[in-house]
């Protein structure tokens, strides 16, 4: 009986939306209307789908806004497996992600391994929450970033096995608007990188019952982890196009999750400085989005002396044995990961746009991150650069260099949040008690 209501379901839902196609060809529907049920209509593919494996027992949903922290949350979990800290297998984790990057990768992950379920979000709607949630039963959902939604607050509430939520809020970011659906809601645990992080809440949400706990970063145990394997790869550097390796007679330098603003601007930087002097740097580019054929054709097209790669998943890995490290995203959406090279002790430049990363603003003090504004500061920046390699006492260079070698250090001896964040998870998932920890 359920077959035969599962497919009429099914039938008149692809009805219904064939006919909204229809409509949209004749007459023409608000683009919002358009986007809207496209995403509804391609979620519950998802639903109904091979990319859902249903089991009658309770999962951890894990949520990242980006593919680089969804790797993190996922790998956290299976790294607590390995070390005998949960008993996490892929069937009982729930991956979902809020963009097409995201969606991609789970893709590729689900033909490895049979995750419960593993696509996008559900639609902002209570219908569509619900069935997800009666569905996939998910007993705790693990989240970082602002990524905490006033509907689906409220309908994880009147479910039935769900015991609550551990957000990671990353930093400096804004704390959640909706404060009355958040004090209703089943917020277990909120794991901090710090104790001004923890301060900030406490302020914010004097009087919500949550266990708070400071964990540190758990993505510097990952990248160190990584960082680890590549370095003892025998196969030596992942990049396996021998061109777009290093050359360590020149400045090599690496543009990582680069956009056509950044390439825009390097343009005109490299512009500006004389032919010899470009003849002795070395760039390899790897786009933020690399399924974006326009967006990299675009940045070939303004980079010709560079080496482009469309590659995903590698980025870590490609930091190794740069010079310097470009960090793309500070003259648009916003700066990626620049922790990443940072752990490889590699110098950094961005552009401008750097309050998304909580570490950005100390790292620029200091000196290891060189945040130029314009053109004409990047062309200096590599004249200098440029000058101090092919010196006999080189100094700003060698200077920056230090700078970014001490602060991986410091960030190195921070490790141990992956330790601290499986005993936080496993307390809260197993007792659902709530106490407080310094």
């Amino acid at each position: 009986m359920k077959q035969k209501t599962g497919f009429l379901s099914g039938w008149l839902s692809e009805l219904f939306y064939r006919s909204i196609d229809t409509i949209d060809s004749w007459l023409g529907l608000p683009e919002s209307v358009s986007k809207t049920l496209l995403y509804r209509r391609h979620w519950q593919h998802y639903l109904s789908s091979e990319a859902l494996s249903s089991s009658s027992k309770s999962a951890i949903w894990v949520h990242g806004a980006s593919v680089g922290e969804l790797e993190d949350l996922a790998g956290l979990f299976l790294d607590l497996k390995r070390l005998g800290q949960l008993s996490v297998t892929p069937e009982s984790l729930i991956l979902t992600g809020s963009s097409a990057s995201v969606e991609n990768r789970l893709k590729q992950w689900n033909q490895r391994m049979n995750f419960r379920f593993a696509g996008p979000l559900p639609p902002e709607n209570s219908r569509e929450i619900d069935s997800f949630i009666s569905l996939l039963r998910p007993k705790i959902l693990v989240i970082s970033q602002n990524d905490l939604w006033p509907q689906l607050l409220n309908r994880l509430n009147h479910a039935e096995d769900f015991r609550g939520i551990i957000w990671l809020p990353a930093g400096k970011e804004k704390l959640p608007k909706f404060t009355d659906t958040l004090r209703q809601s089943k917020l277990l645990g909120v794991g901090f990188r710090s104790q001004a992080d923890l301060n900030r809440w406490r302020h914010r949400f004097p009087d919500l019952q949550s266990d708070l706990r400071i964990i540190g970063n758990p993505r510097i145990d990952r990248i160190l982890s990584r960082i680890q394997d590549c370095v003892l790869d025998p196969e030596g550097h992942i990049l396996t196009d021998y061109s777009a390796r290093p050359n360590p007679e020149k400045l090599s330098i690496i543009l990582g999750s680069a956009w056509r603003d950044d390439a825009e601007i390097w343009r005109r930087a490299l512009d500006i400085i004389d032919a010899s002097s470009r003849e002795k740097i070395q760039l390899v580019v790897l786009p933020h989005d690399a399924d974006n054929l326009h967006e990299v054709a675009s940045i070939r097209q303004l980079l010709p002396e560079a080496r482009v790669l469309a590659l995903e998943g590698v980025l870590l890995e490609s930091y190794q044995d740069f010079k310097i490290a470009y960090v793309g995203g500070g003259f648009g959406a916003g700066l990626h990961n620049i922790l990443e090279p940072l752990l490889w002790k590699i110098p950094i430049v961005s552009g401008p746009k750097i309050s998304n990363q909580s570490d950005a603003e100390r790292l620029r003090s200091e000196g290891t991150l060189q945040v130029i504004s314009n053109p004409r500061e990047l062309a200096d920046l590599l004249k200098n650069s440029l000058s101090d390699i092919k010196s006999d006492s080189p100094d700003f260079f060698k200077n920056w260099e230090n700078k970014a070698i001490q602060d991986s250090l410091h960030f190195e001896e921070s490790r141990g949040a992956i330790d601290r964040l499986g005993t936080f998870i496993h307390d809260l998932s197993s007792n659902g008690g709530i106490r407080e920890r310094h």
